[in-house]
């Protein structure tokens, strides 16, 4: 299999990927018919991915010397193309990449999720990020830098101060409560996020206060997933719900399986009355059991027309509630999915499926939010 591009016709060769098959790159030779492939189509490549396979330093420096005469670069997709964290050659290899990001003046999108990346790569990834302006994504998900590498992420982010990201993803990072009061406080002065994912963090009360606070200062936030966390204490889904209400383009807020219980859930819905732009809310799983939130559901259901999923799984609501809930969804012709579980403990659905976007906000699309 062979070097892999877009096959829109309007985009043409823009998107140039080594097939992703787990595949050990060892030397220059190994990577000599993707180079050569690419650099006839160097000018019109916008997107890059090496995801899925893993690469010596040879190979690495041999993709890197093509890569890098591709002056339209703006999409990076690195994931996955380090089996372990050497000390020794992992290290060189990350710099190698980053020395070629450099490269590019309009770089915006940059995934380097499920990588092994632990506090000792913070040093080159801060420098990047100091040094590339125009990133507007940063995915760094299931990487274990754990609370010292989030503290070094966080300098890295104050010192960046031309950096405006739009998007952070940290899903599963280990960052702890210090690490989510540390890069709470670099968003205190971003003020251009629109997507945050802190989901699976152990974060607590007191990071998901701190967090809150960041976030009310990026009032252009549109996607919030903070599912896994512990936001069981009154402080926490407080400033949750706070913050939820002040976000007026909050179109996705997914918060499951954070021990909200009954009032935490209570203080979500409440805030969201006043949001215009509400596409899914993801909420299952948080011990709750009061049927009077299911009138609460109901009355949300009721008030956005633009919802189109809604997850309630594992709320012990009866029967009769759910059919109500049903019944709500239902109204209007609406396209709505209610996820939930029956009382067998089966996860079913009314609704299929839909295509999500989550780049589109009930019809404002990101780049269109001033």
């Amino acid at each position: 299999m062979g070097i892999l591009f877009s096959e829109q016709p309007q985009e043409e060769f823009s998107v140039f990927e080594i097939p992703p098959l787990e595949k050990h790159f060892e030397t220059s030779e190994d990577t000599y018919k993707y180079c050569s492939q690419l650099d006839a189509y160097k000018l019109d490549v916008t997107e890059f991915g090496l995801s899925h396979n893993t690469y010596t330093e040879e190979a690495m420096e041999s993709l890197a010397e093509t890569i890098q005469e591709c002056p339209n670069i703006n999409t990076a997709n690195l994931s996955h193309i380090f089996a372990e964290w050497d000390e020794m050659s992992s290290p060189r290899i990350l710099d190698i990449l980053a020395k070629t990001l450099l490269g590019f003046r309009e770089l915006r999108e940059l995934d380097l999720s499920n990588n092994f990346l632990v506090q000792q790569s913070m040093d080159t990834i801060g420098f990047l990020l100091e040094n590339t302006p125009t990133l507007k994504t940063l995915k760094l998900d299931f990487n274990p830098l754990g609370t010292e590498g989030s503290l070094a992420l966080s300098e890295a982010l104050k010192n960046a101060k031309e950096l405006k990201l739009h998007a952070l993803s940290m899903e599963k990072c280990s960052i702890g409560d210090k690490g989510a009061v540390a890069i709470s406080n670099a968003f205190e002065d971003m003020r251009s996020l629109r997507e945050i994912n802190f989901s699976w963090n152990d974060i607590k009360k007191q990071g998901i206060v701190s967090l809150c606070r960041g976030l009310a200062f990026n009032e252009k936030i549109q996607i919030l997933k903070l599912e896994g966390n512990y936001i069981n204490e009154s402080c926490a889904y407080s400033a949750l719900a706070k913050v939820s209400r002040g976000l007026k383009y909050l179109s996705i807020l997914a918060c499951g399986d954070a021990c909200l219980g009954n009032s935490g859930i209570k203080g979500i819905l409440s805030s969201l009355g006043s949001s215009d732009h509400l596409l899914e809310l993801h909420i299952e799983y948080n011990d709750v059991d009061q049927n009077d939130i299911g009138e609460e559901v109901i009355a949300l259901i009721l008030k956005h027309k633009a919802l189109e999923i809604i997850d309630i799984s594992g709320y012990d609501f009866s029967i009769e509630t759910i059919e109500r809930i049903k019944e709500a969804a239902n109204r209007n012709d609406r396209d709505l999915k209610i996820i939930y579980e029956d009382k067998d403990n089966c996860s079913t659905s009314d609704f299929p499926p839909l295509d999500n976007n989550d780049s589109v906000v009930g019809g404002i699309y990101l780049d269109e939010i001033t």
